[in-house]
C-alpha cells in the first residue's frame, strides 16, 4: 500500500464508490507496508487478523493480536499497528461510514444509535478473541460483511443488514463497560492536535517546546504523555513522519535525493541517508531504484 495513504493524522482516502461507499483491504506487514502509521478516520473500521502478530494501539489501549483477533476502530478513534515479530502478519480490513445507514428522516434508530456512535462513541473493547463472550456473532458478522466485496444486485442490502446487527453488536458491548476515562479522551484530543501540527508543518523546524505548548503542558510532562500513548517520543515520530513523506516523494518525483530531504524537513543531509537506511534498509537512491509499492484493495 501507497505510504500517502497512511497519514499520521486524518486519513482522507475514499473508500468504496458514492454508491456503495465501503472498502475492502487486505495488507499483509511487512510486505504490503512496514507499518500502519497513526492515523484516525471518520469512518469505522472493522478488521480481522489472517494471520501472524501484530502490536495495535486503538485510542489509548496497546495490546497484541494475533490471527483469529477482530478488532473495531471508532470513527475519530486514533489507531496503528506494526508486526509484533519479524514474521509480520496479515490483515483484512472494511471501512465505512455510519451515515449510508441512515433513512431520509432522522427515525429513532438514527437518533439513538447512528448520531451518537458518530459524534460521540461509547467506550468499547477494540479487539475480541476467539472463545471470548460474543466472539461468534461479530465474527458471523465479519464474514457476511467481507462476502459483499463481490458485486451481485443484493449486495447493498445483505451489507446493510449486517452493518446494522454490527452496530447492535457495539452498542450491547459498550453497555457492558465501565464508564470511560475523561482524561484519557483530552489527552486523545490534545495528541490529535499535536499531529495535525506535525502534519501541516513537517517542514519546518519543530521542537518539543513548541509541541507541549501545543497542548498546555510542561515539555516533560508532554514528553511521558506523548511516549506512554503513542508509543514512541515526539522525536523519533516526527523524523518518521518526515521520512514517510521522502520516501513517497523518492518514488513519485525525479526531484534530487538532496532537494528530497531538503523538502521534507531535513536540514543535514548525512543525517537523512543515515536515517533512511536504518528504516528502509537501504539508501534513498537504491530505494528509488528498487522499491515498487502497490495499493491492494479488494
Amino acid at each position: 500500500m501507497r505510504p500517502e495513504l497512511y497519514p499520521y493524522l486524518k486519513e482522507n482516502a475514499a473508500h468504496g464508490s458514492p454508491e456503495f461507499p465501503m472498502g475492502f483491504y487486505r495488507c499483509a506487514f511487512p510486505g504490503d507496508a512496514p507499518e500502519l502509521p497513526v492515523h484516525w478516520h471518520e469512518e469505522m473500521e472493522f478488521t480481522r487478523i489472517r494471520w501472524g502478530r501484530l502490536r495495535y494501539s486503538v485510542g489509548l489501549d496497546s495490546f497484541e493480536a494475533a490471527a483469529g483477533d477482530l478488532l473495531l476502530v471508532l470513527p475519530g478513534a486514533l489507531h496503528a499497528a506494526r508486526p509484533e515479530e519479524a514474521a509480520g502478519g496479515s490483515t483484512d480490513s472494511i471501512l465505512f461510514h455510519l451515515r449510508m445507514l441512515e433513512g431520509g428522516a432522522p427515525d429513532l434508530c438514527t437518533r439513538c444509535f447512528l448520531r451518537p456512535l458518530m459524534d460521540n462513541p461509547p467506550p468499547l473493547a477494540p479487539v475480541v478473541r476467539p472463545g471470548e463472550e460474543g466472539y461468534g456473532r461479530l465474527r458471523n458478522c465479519f464474514e457476511a460483511l467481507w462476502e459483499c466485496r463481490e458485486g451481485g444486485g443484493y449486495r447493498p442490502l445483505r451489507a446493510k443488514r449486517a452493518l446494522l446487527e454490527l452496530v447492535e453488536l457495539v452498542w450491547r458491548s459498550a453497555g457492558e463497560r465501565d464508564a470511560p476515562d475523561r482524561r484519557a479522551d483530552r489527552y486523545e484530543e490534545k495528541l490529535k492536535l499535536v499531529l495535525r501540527y506535525i502534519h501541516s508543518h513537517y517542514t519546518e523546524s519543530i521542537t518539543v517546546a513548541e509541541l507541549a505548548a501545543l497542548c498546555g503542558f510542561s515539555p516533560a510532562h508532554f514528553m511521558s504523555v506523548f511516549k506512554k500513548y503513542m508509543n514512541c517520543g515526539s522525536v523519533r515520530y516526527l523524523n518518521d513522519y518526515r521520512l514517510r513523506r521522502a520516501a513517497s516523494a523518492l518514488l513519485e518525483t525525479d526531484a534530487p535525493v538532496t532537494q528530497v530531504a531538503l523538502d521534507n524537513g531535513f536540514q543535514n543531509i548525512s543525517y537523512f541517508n543515515r536515517m533512511f537506511k536504518q528504516k528502509y534498509g537501504t539508501p534513498p537512491r537504491a530505494y528509488r531504484a528498487g522499491r515498487v509499492w502497490a495499493e491492494t484493495p479488494l
